[in-house]
């Protein structure tokens, strides 16, 4: 209720805005006082800046809060450009163990990636240690590293379409049997990423795995998830 009064009544809104400028420490972690900040940060340019820059300095304790990462979420998808959210590749860079171990930093570093220029992926394709002798199968059984690695897919990054397009070639059934490999696989090709919904799904990156994907026969590899996938494609 507060949310929609905040964005109709103005007096409403300058008085929100003070209180959660002031408190924002304590009120970003708040599910329900979060709301109201993601709609300030949405609705003005003067609130988005200021939290950014709160990010920006507490990044590192705000990815431990899942309200707070969802307002983290709300700005790196609102940045004017690549330098507002750069914080967020500096913490990586930091601390990179920390920073995958952390619960819910899955969100931020797809929606990062997601909105980053391509003319960072490259560097960041190496920061998350993603090179041509990468074992496919076993990142496919991490709780992190897949979403990662299908969102640099996403963007039509040339050396992980090259790498997964090899793998599915190759080691196929291996990749079935690991543990999110068929699932973010369907989410891609059925929706084209996972956050963001502007990309084609007839995208390079889409075209690319369908066509090696359709080269198995559903029934030879006995498998439900990959028939239903084969049935989603054709």
């Amino acid at each position: 209720m507060l949310q929609k009064i905040v964005e109709k009544d103005p007096k409403v809104r300058y008085a929100a805005e003070e209180i959660c400028s002031k408190d924002f420490e304590q009120l970003c972690v708040d599910q329900f006082a979060s709301r109201v900040i993601q709609s300030l940060i949405e609705m003005y340019e003067n609130f988005r800046i200021f939290a950014t820059d709160y990010f920006r300095q507490h990044v590192w304790k705000c990815i431990e809060s899942m309200p707070a990462v969802y307002l983290l979420v709300a700005v790196i998808r609102l940045r004017k450009d690549d330098l507002e959210i750069d914080f967020v590749r500096k913490m990586i860079e930091d601390d990179y163990t920390q920073a995958i171990g952390s619960k819910h930093i899955k969100r931020v570093v797809v929606s990062y990636l997601i909105k980053v220029n391509e003319k960072s992926l490259p560097e960041l394709f190496l920061l998350f240690k993603l090179r041509k002798k990468v074992n496919l199968v076993k990142l496919f059984n991490d709780k992190f590293m897949p979403y990662v690695f299908m969102t640099f897919v996403c963007k039509e990054f040339r050396p992980a379409i090259e790498m997964l397009t090899c793998y599915i070639e190759h080691n196929f059934r291996q990749l079935l049997k690991t543990k999110h490999f068929m699932f973010i696989l369907m989410k891609v090709v059925t929706i084209g990423t996972f956050e963001d919904k502007t990309h084609e799904h007839n995208s390079l990156a889409l075209d690319l795995l369908i066509s090696a994907v359709c080269k198995f026969s559903a029934s030879d590899l006995r498998n439900q998830r990959f028939s239903y996938l084969c049935k989603t494609i054709s």
